[in-house]
C-alpha cells in the first residue's frame, strides 16, 4: 500500500507548480477542464491521498488543489486556512466552484462557506464536525509545552492511535505519510490541532444553503458518525451521511472507489 502511495504521489508533484500569492507561496494544481472542483487540502504531504479521486474527476472537470503552509511556531486557525483558499481562488480567478474536502480540509471549507458564501456551488465534506468535544483533552495535551518535551515517538504513538488499527496495512501508511512531518509534535501543536480548540459553529450551521453531502468512516475515532449526523439534521440543504467502514482516517483513498459513485450521485440529484 505504501508504494501505492508513493506511485500516486507523482501524479500531484510532477503536476503542479510553484505559484507566489502576496506573502503565500505555494504550488497549485490545476488539471482538466470543465466545471471546478476545488480539492481543499487536508495537510502539506498528504496530497497524494486524494489522487484516485483527483483521477477519475479530471477527465470531466477542472480539478484544483494546493500545498497548504504549515507551521512549528504560530497557530493557523480555521479562518486563516479559509482566507488562503480564497487566495487561491483569486489568483486563479475562479468565483464560484464546487468543493470536495476531507477532516481539517473539511474544517476550513465550513468556515469558508460561511465567509463566502456566493463562492460555493456545493460541498462534500468528509469526517467533519460542528465542534469537537471528544478531542479537546488530546489536543490541549498535545499543544501543551510538557507534550513537546516528550519523544517524538512517544507523540507520534499517541496520535496514530487515534488514525488507524495498529498491525494493519492502513496503519502503516499513516505512519509513513504523517512520518513526513518531523518532528511531527511541533506541526501538531501549531498546524495540525490548533484548527479544531478554536472550531465550533453549532450556532451558524443555518446559514451555510448550500447543497452539501456528508461521508464518514463508520468506526473513526476522530469524528463519529453521531458528529456528522447532527450535521445532516441542521445543514438546511444537505442530501444526506453515507458511510464506508475500515480503511484508517484516511479512508477516501482506501474507499475511493464508492465515494466517487456517492459524489457522481451527489452531481446527479443536483441537476
Amino acid at each position: 500500500m505504501i508504494n501505492q502511495y508513493i506511485e500516486d504521489s507523482q501524479h500531484i508533484y510532477e503536476n503542479w507548480k510553484k505559484q507566489k500569492i502576496s506573502d503565500f507561496e505555494t504550488k497549485i494544481f490545476d488539471r482538466g477542464k470543465g466545471p471546478v472542483l476545488f480539492q481543499t487540502p487536508i495537510a502539506s504531504h498528504l496530497e497524494p491521498f486524494w489522487v484516485p479521486i483527483i483521477l477519475h474527476f479530471e477527465k470531466k472537470r477542472r480539478m484544483i488543489t494546493y500545498q497548504r503552509r504549515e507551521s512549528t511556531s504560530f497557530p493557523f486557525n480555521a479562518w486563516d486556512r479559509a482566507k488562503d483558499l480564497k487566495m487561491v481562488m483569486d489568483h486563479l480567478e475562479i468565483e464560484q466552484c464546487d468543493f470536495v474536502s476531507h477532516s481539517s480540509g473539511a474544517l476550513a471549507t465550513l468556515h469558508f462557506a460561511l465567509m463566502y458564501p456566493e463562492r460555493v456551488r456545493s460541498m462534500v465534506l468528509m469526517n467533519v464536525a460542528a465542534y469537537y468535544p471528544n478531542l479537546q483533552g488530546l489536543v490541549a495535551f498535545m499543544s501543551d509545552n510538557f507534550a513537546q518535551l516528550l519523544p517524538n515517538s512517544v507523540v507520534s504513538y499517541l496520535f496514530l492511535m487515534y488514525l488507524a488499527k495498529r498491525g494493519t496495512p492502513e496503519y502503516d501508511l499513516h505512519k509513513y505519510a504523517f512520518g513526513q512531518f518531523n518532528p511531527l509534535k511541533k506541526y501538531m501543536k501549531h498546524s495540525l490541532n490548533h484548527i479544531i480548540k478554536t472550531h465550533d459553529i453549532r450556532s451558524n450551521l443555518h446559514e451555510i444553503r448550500c447543497p452539501v453531502l456528508l461521508i464518514n468512516r463508520t468506526d473513526d475515532k476522530v469524528v463519529s458518525m453521531e458528529a456528522m449526523e447532527y450535521l445532516n439534521a441542521r445543514l438546511p440543504d444537505c442530501y444526506g451521511l453515507k458511510a464506508v467502514t475500515g480503511g484508517g482516517h484516511m479512508f477516501h483513498y482506501t474507499h475511493a472507489r464508492p465515494i466517487i459513485q456517492f459524489i457522481e450521485d451527489f452531481y446527479t440529484k443536483m441537476q
